[in-house]
C-alpha cells in the first residue's frame, strides 16, 4: 500500500525521478568519496568529481535523507526546495572560493557544474510542484 494520499501531478512525478536519481547519485558520490579518501585524506578524484573527505559525507548523509524524503508528495518537495537551494550554494561557492579556505568547496568544474545542475532542477520542479499543488487545494 502507498504512502501517498493523492495522485502524482506530473510535476510531482518529475520530482520523484529527479529526487530518487539524485539520492542515489550523491550516496553513491558519497559512498565512493569515502573509500578513496577515508575521513582525513586529501580531496580525491572519484570519477569524474573531485571530492574532498568532508563533502562524502555530505554527499553520503544528503543523498540517504533524500532516498527517505523521496517516498512521499511533501518529502519530496522539502528536498527539492532545500536541496537544490543547497547545491546550488555550493556550487556558487565553488565557483566564488575555488577551493580557498577549503577544498570542500572545490573549484573542479564538472564538481561545479554537478552541484549547479542538479540544484537549479530539482529547485525548479519542487516550485512547479508547489504551484500545480496550490490550485488543488484551494478547490
Amino acid at each position: 500500500m502507498s504512502r501517498e494520499q493523492a495522485p502524482d501531478s506530473e510535476a510531482d512525478s518529475r520530482l520523484r525521478t529527479w529526487g530518487r536519481f539524485t539520492s542515489t547519485l550523491l550516496a553513491f558520490i558519497g559512498t565512493l568519496g569515502l573509500l578513496r579518501t577515508g575521513f582525513s585524506g586529501p580531496a580525491e578524484s572519484v570519477a569524474i568529481f573531485v571530492v574532498h573527505p568532508l563533502a562524502a559525507v555530505v554527499y553520503l548523509a544528503a543523498g540517504l535523507v533524500g532516498i527517505a524524503l523521496a517516498t512521499t508528495i511533501a518529502g519530496r518537495r522539502i528536498f527539492g526546495l532545500a536541496g537544490g537551494a543547497a547545491l546550488i550554494v555550493w556550487g556558487l561557492l565553488g565557483l566564488l572560493l575555488q577551493g580557498n579556505p577549503s577544498a570542500v568547496f572545490t573549484g573542479d568544474r564538472e564538481t561545479v557544474a554537478l552541484h549547479l545542475l542538479l540544484g537549479g532542477v530539482g529547485l525548479g520542479l519542487a516550485l512547479l510542484a508547489q504551484r500545480d499543488a496550490a490550485p488543488a487545494r484551494s478547490a
